[in-house]
């Protein structure tokens, strides 16, 4: 189960090899006295590589990517870094990138009950997500979604706990703090956008997928494959992916994202 993304930003370097092309992409977020500028670094390899080396992709090039996202947790001068770096899976040039909605699409399962403030107004929802590499390693991707206000009482109604299956749709953030540790910490955080529950059969490769969803009330249970993304109803996201192949059922986008390599480090 992959951790998929679509991101559009300004490309402001790029490095190529013989296996891969890395850049780092330049994306602008919030506005006004809340706007901020966030740098993920993307891999691109094998014949997506060539692509965007083929179309003279370069610093100042304005991208929009589907992709994948990796955990990448390190230490490095006194400052703790848990983000994210993306893997390239298609990828197209566009006109604007301002202000730009980092959607964020996976299915997992919760690791913990929802953790809430006091006043349940702001919680935190982890969700863990399995995936298979090209080489047949097995890894656990943890990732944290933030939930405000009405969400969490929607989450709450719905019955969600530890060791639901969910698919879910979030915005990607990266924030800055000082830890209990006196560390600077530098972490990607997602906001929840939609949510929906998945049942899995026990090879974990295809099951009924029984929608429970705010935006969409579905007559017959999908299928869904451990290897493919259904586009969210979501008015925020429902042109996100309309440029990826696949067949179309119950005004959803089926889509195959094969890896196409593992991260040089």
């Amino acid at each position: 189960m992959k951790i998929n993304i679509l991101i559009k930003g300004v490309v402001c370097d790029l490095t190529t090899s013989e296996n891969y092309v890395s850049f780092t992409l330049i994306v602008n977020k919030g506005y006004r006295d809340n706007s901020h500028t966030i740098y993920i670094k993307c891999f691109a390899f094998k014949g997506v590589g060539e692509s965007i080396v083929n179309a003279d992709v370069q610093k100042g090039s304005r991208l929009s990517i589907v992709g994948e996202l990796k955990n990448n947790h390190y230490e490095k001068d006194n400052v703790v870094y848990n983000c994210n770096t993306l893997i390239v899976h298609t990828w197209e040039f566009c006109p604007i990138v301002n202000n730009q909605t980092i959607i964020v699409d996976c299915i997992g399962n919760v690791v913990a009950d929802i953790n809430t403030n006091a006043n349940r107004t702001a919680g935190v929802l982890s969700l863990a997500c399995n995936h298979t590499t090209s080489t047949g390693n097995v890894l656990c991707n943890f990732l944290n979604f933030k939930v405000f206000g009405d969400m969490i009482n929607r989450l709450a109604k719905a019955g969600v706990n530890k060791g639901k299956a969910l698919h879910l749709v979030g915005d990607l953030d990266r924030k800055t703090y000082i830890g209990k540790d006196n560390k600077k910490h530098i972490v990607d955080e997602i906001v929840l956008l939609s949510f929906d529950f998945v049942t899995f059969t026990k090879d974990d490769v295809s099951g009924a997928k029984e929608v429970q969803t705010e935006t969409a009330t579905l007559s017959e249970p999908r299928k869904v494959d451990s290897r493919i993304m259904k586009q969210t109803t979501s008015e925020k996201t429902k042109s996100a992916f309309i440029k990826n192949e696949g067949k179309s059922k119950n005004n959803g986008s089926y889509i195959h994202l094969d890896m196409s390599g593992d991260l040089p480090f």
